[in-house]
């Protein structure tokens, strides 16, 4: 039979809105662990699934082509959730999760001088070390001087980089990885670490 326009238009608002949906809220510094922990216990998506995703798929953003693959990382595209609040559908597919999350992270990665994969890291870096937000602008400022001056400061030696190794990296891993370990340990790397 013939509907109108905004019938089609009405009915369809109604099948979206018999949809649930779960609000989930991401905080500043959150893991891809304990993100895929909230998706699950929400009902949303499975973790592992949800984390399998982040780091594989390709959806053709700016910054994705920026991100270093390294057999070092524990997660590729670790620190590169933004920390918003989201709407999703539960019993979605981890892949348009996913897509939404990294469309909002798009939207607000434009760096200068940095890449966005170096910019993502010293940001996750200096977001763990400080209490306030008038802290992180001086904690970034004396990171920041350290990379312009690796002559004499050659590592940036945050004890942020040691509370991923201990209480996410060896916690995953079920064999000692101490290339892996070195890697991201700021008081042994050059520079910034891997992730």
């Amino acid at each position: 039979y013939n509907m109108s326009y905004s019938d089609i238009i009405d009915s369809l608002m109604e099948a979206r809105l018999a949809r649930e949906t779960a609000r989930i809220t991401f905080p500043e510094g959150i893991t891809l662990i304990e993100a895929a922990r909230l998706l699950e216990e929400n009902g949303v998506c499975g973790a592992d699934d949800f984390i399998y995703t982040f780091n594989s798929s390709v959806f053709g953003f700016e910054y994705e082509k920026y991100v270093l693959s390294s057999t070092l990382k524990l997660y590729k595209y670790e620190g590169y959730l933004f920390p918003d609040t989201y709407e999703f559908y539960t019993g979605d597919s981890a892949y348009n999760v996913v897509k939404k999350i990294k469309t909002r992270t798009n939207e607000i990665l434009s760096a200068k001088g940095f890449t966005i994969d170096q910019v993502v890291i010293l940001a996750s870096i200096i977001q763990k070390e400080a209490a306030s937000e008038e802290e992180m602008k001086t904690i970034a400022s004396v990171f920041i001087n350290r990379l312009n001056n690796s002559e004499e400061y050659p590592r940036l030696q945050s004890d942020t980089s040691n509370s991923y190794i201990e209480n996410v990296i060896k916690k995953v891993l079920t064999v000692e990885y101490q290339e892996m370990y070195d890697a991201y340990d700021t008081y042994v790397c050059t520079g910034l670490p891997v992730g």
